[in-house]
């Protein structure tokens, strides 16, 4: 040990600092590369912690400027960034489009790229640096990138087996099966159902369903499984030119909505549940019987993919007590829009092979996704002998230093 590594600080312990919830941040203390202040919920980082950090910058700096993101420091100013951007776009259009600033605990990278399509693959390009820069820990490969709909669009985030109270802890789901790994509003891609010819389904009935305003409880009465149900869902749309318009949902019964899904279907800021007042003014009180068919013109009417070419299923017939039986898609009932409005949850099929989804914590340490029109800035475009290059679509994302330190103290140990 050299005369100026004995003159670190490293005060370890035996016990972790009270009152910190995070185990992998607690570890780290432990082994005195930061100290614990409760009184602020602050970590501070001793000599040894800070000669980590120093060594994964510069490990994830030299990866991502291999993959053409350049190093800058603007001293956090979005508009010097966008200025540096715009100089170097007009002279070099194809290496100069990304950058990474070192903002001490966070990487923070912002890029324009010509189409969404380059934006994701540029923002898959970043982590792959980031598990280069990880190449020689054990638990790399405990990090993925995982995908969900936000409502200004697609949203990445890296992430690894977490736990609540830890330092960017998400609640999302995993398949036991194949190993997929999602956040709650992730894509989800619906088979198609099976469809019988039109003309081989019997003709839909109105029945009687006293008190059935669940689907426990209006299977139970009918004899059927969620999955031959359709529920109807409404919301009101808010910050879109449908703004305060009654949307309804359509979803198979054993299915949830993801209320972000739908914004970003309408083109909304967000949408809130419609509460009863509303439900009553617009339909009347039928409320635990609403279907698609009668609905008001008024009403918006989209459905999720699990919907479509729907045969034989139980719908509501917007009348007390009342149901529709053996409706089908296409001839008694049709939206004019079908997206991807499910919600991710325990026991919702997984997207890649339909085993059902068991509850997974994750903790994000990385995030990406399309800027914010006030996060975007003026336009950049590049102009040369052969005309003028537009480049609308931005990214921005960060990348939490410590949070990686804290996540590779806690997979050293499994986590349940």
């Amino acid at each position: 040990m050299n005369e100026n590594s004995e003159k670190k600080w490293v005060p370890q312990s035996k016990n972790p600092p009270a009152k910190l919830k995070d185990a992998g941040a607690s570890r780290f203390a432990m082994k005195g590369c930061a100290v614990y202040n409760a009184k602020s919920d602050a970590i501070l980082l001793l000599p040894q912690g800070v000669a980590l950090r120093d060594l994964l910058v510069q490990s994830l700096a030299g990866a991502l400027e291999r993959r053409a993101i350049q190093p800058v420091d603007c001293d956090g100013d979005a508009g010097a960034l966008f200025s540096l951007a715009e100089r170097f776009v007009r002279d070099y259009p194809d290496c100069c489009r990304a950058y990474a600033e070192d903002r001490g605990r966070t990487f923070f990278l912002k890029g324009w790229e010509r189409t969404d399509e380059e934006s994701a693959a540029r923002i898959a390009s970043v982590y792959e640096a980031f598990l280069e820069a990880l190449r020689d820990h054990d638990h790399a490969s405990n990090f993925s990138l995982i995908r969900e709909i936000a409502p200004e669009g697609l949203r990445h985030v890296i992430a690894c087996p977490g736990q609540a109270g830890d330092r960017g802890a998400r609640e999302g789901v995993a398949c036991p099966a194949c190993g997929f790994s999602g956040l709650p509003h992730a894509p989800f891609s619906s088979p198609r159902n099976e469809s019988e010819p039109q003309e081989a389904c019997a003709p839909m009935e109105e029945v009687l369903t006293p008190g059935a305003k669940t689907i426990d409880l209006l299977c139970e009465m009918l004899g059927v499984t969620p999955a031959r149900t359709i529920k109807t869902m409404f919301y009101v749309a808010e910050g879109a030119e449908s703004s305060d318009r009654l949307v309804a949902v359509l979803i198979r019964g054993d299915r949830n909505v993801s209320g972000v899904k739908v914004a970003r279907a309408l083109g909304a800021d967000r949408v809130r549940v419609a509460d009863a007042q509303r439900m009553s003014a617009e339909l009347g009180e039928v409320a635990g019987y609403c279907g698609p068919v009668g609905l008001p013109v008024s009403v918006c009417l989209i459905a999720d993919e699990s919907v479509r070419d729907c045969r034989d299923v139980v719908i509501g017939a917007n009348k007390q007590d009342a149901h529709y039986r053996g409706a089908c898609w296409g001839r008694d009932f049709e939206t004019p829009a079908v997206h991807d409005l499910c919600l991710l949850e325990p026991s919702t099929p997984c997207p890649e092979c339909g085993h059902a989804l068991a509850q997974k914590t994750y903790r994000a340490v990385g995030e990406f996704g399309h800027a914010s029109e006030a996060d975007a800035g003026p336009k950049l475009v590049s102009r040369s002998q052969s005309g003028a290059v537009e480049y609308p679509a931005v990214w921005q994302g960060s990348i939490d230093l410590l949070n990686i330190l804290f996540a590779l103290e806690a997979l050293s140990e499994p986590i349940s």
